[in-house]
């Protein structure tokens, strides 16, 4: 799994400069409402805080298809699933105060036109624009999370990582 070998890498890197790194690794499907639930649940009855959650999963242009329950998968993977995960777990950001917030955005987001009334994309669907709506949608809940909490000691920061290349755009 890349995840345990990312940590297993971090917490070397971290133990070469003398920084203890507690890292936690879990399974988790950001298009499946059940697995994220599943996932905050074992979170919250084993963990007594979060100092920091990122929110970086997602999927990029992929053609038109729906997650487990119903929703477009750029949307439901890119801003759903980490809106219920951040949801969640707020309680857990709350007690570490000051914890953080970390949104992974893109600079597409400025392309991003909301169409509320068809969230779904069944009426016109652009692998493109459904991308960039997810990451407008990112956007929107950092900054409202900011306003909402920053005053109680949840820092949120929304980050465009530049152009980076990784696997995302191969499959």
């Amino acid at each position: 799994m890349k995840a345990k070998q990312a940590a297993r890498e971090i917490q070397l890197h971290a133990s070469r400069i003398n920084v203890e790194a507690n890292l936690l690794v879990k399974e988790l499907d950001l298009a499946s409402v059940a697995s994220v639930n599943k996932f905050c649940d074992d979170i919250l009855s084993t963990e007594h805080q979060v100092d920091v959650l990122i929110n970086n999963a997602g999927v990029f242009q992929c053609p038109y298809s729906l997650t487990e329950d119903g929703f477009e998968m750029q949307f439901g993977v890119n801003h759903l699933g980490h809106f219920l995960l951040t949801n969640r777990l707020l309680p857990l950001l709350q007690k570490a105060c000051p914890s953080r917030v970390l949104v992974i955005s893109s600079a597409l987001h400025k392309r991003g036109k909301i169409d509320f009334s068809d969230l779904q994309s069944k009426k016109r669907y652009s692998k493109k624009a459904a991308y960039s709506n997810s990451k407008l949608a990112n956007v929107l809940f950092a900054k409202e999370l900011h306003k909402r909490y920053h005053r109680r000691g949840i820092n949120v920061y929304c980050i465009h990582p530049g152009i980076v290349r990784t696997e995302l755009d191969v499959t």
